[in-house]
């Protein structure tokens, strides 16, 4: 096991995310690197913990971090020494920053979506949201974006649950044209419709169906997308590939500002370009416990004997 610092050690500190996924039928833990304490620093980010994002193939995204920082408070000492185990008010620090990343539909195929083909995405507290308009103080959460190789396909009259009450609807199938007719509902009322022809090249624009509304202070800003690859007949029906589909919550957006709070976190600083949260409350971790930090993410402590 890999200690950090020079200290004598009381006991050990691990960072957990509690995730429920559809189709889970328990919650899955996904663990930090545990740290022996007694350092003035413990971090964790996407190199040790799993539910910090980061894509890999860019090197902007590595923004999310969880870290602890002793501060002259009034528990001076740093964690696990002399008896200490209190993280002082202000100690307990979470970041992240927003970066710019292309519509699957345009790295991959060459379709402009939006002005210029990018959105900005925000890791935020484990879960990927996207910031409106570039700004990391207006956020909502992406609730959809297939990879790369990903596909979905839809016969007439089928649907696909797109999470947050969004579904979308295969009109219909023309093979002989190939065009097909989708839809896209919220809840089960109708938000937008189009008709997408893939007997075109794979950059046109009559493949791609995009969704965009008024909302969040934004003029017709784009909340769905998704690329007709190819329509085909199966035994039976009239099918369509989908692929690169991409969906936002329109109508769940957040504000960040400094009166956010969100579990024992409070916000000190939020700029379009950045976001600060710390602890506003001293936090005392006691030993074989569980310490929660927000719903999903929480710390456990044990001896290092047991460890």
């Amino acid at each position: 096991m890999k200690k950090y610092g020079v200290f004598p050690t009381i006991f050990m500190l691990a960072a957990f995310m509690l995730l429920i996924s559809p189709g889970l039928a328990a919650s899955v833990e996904i663990p930090g690197e545990i740290f022996a304490v007694g350092s003035d620093e413990l971090s964790w980010d996407a190199t040790n913990w799993g539910t910090m994002y980061a894509d890999l193939t860019n090197n902007k995204s590595w923004t999310e971090r969880l870290y602890y920082e002793n501060s002259a408070g009034e528990n001076a000492e740093p964690l696990g020494i002399d008896n200490e185990n209190t993280i002082d008010d202000g100690e307990l620090i979470y970041s992240t920053s927003p970066y710019v990343k292309q519509y699957k539909a345009m790295s991959k195929c060459g379709v402009l979506v939006d002005e210029d083909g990018s959105y900005t995405l925000l890791p935020w507290l484990g879960q990927k949201y996207v910031a409106i308009d570039g700004d990391a103080t207006t956020i909502t959460k992406l609730l959809l974006e297939q990879g790369s190789d990903d596909v979905q396909t839809l016969g007439a009259g089928e649907t696909w649950d797109l999470g947050a009450g969004y579904t979308l609807e295969c009109k219909q199938v023309d093979v002989d044209g190939n065009k097909v007719w989708l839809a896209l509902l919220k809840d089960g009322k109708d938000l937008d419709s189009e008709i997408l022809n893939t007997d075109t090249g794979e950059d046109s624009d009559e493949r791609i169906f995009i969704a965009s509304a008024d909302f969040a202070g934004q003029d017709d800003a784009v909340y769905f997308v998704t690329y007709a690859d190819q329509v085909f007949q199966s035994a039976t029906d009239g099918i369509v590939r989908l692929k690169y589909t991409w969906l936002i919550d329109k109508e769940e957006v957040q504000t960040i500002d400094t009166d956010y709070s969100i579990g024992v976190f409070e916000c000190t600083r939020a700029e379009a370009d950045e976001i600060f949260l710390k602890n506003e409350n001293s936090i005392s971790l006691n030993m074989n416990d569980i310490t929660s930090l927000t719903d999903d993410l929480y710390f456990t402590t044990s001896d290092v004997d047991d460890a």
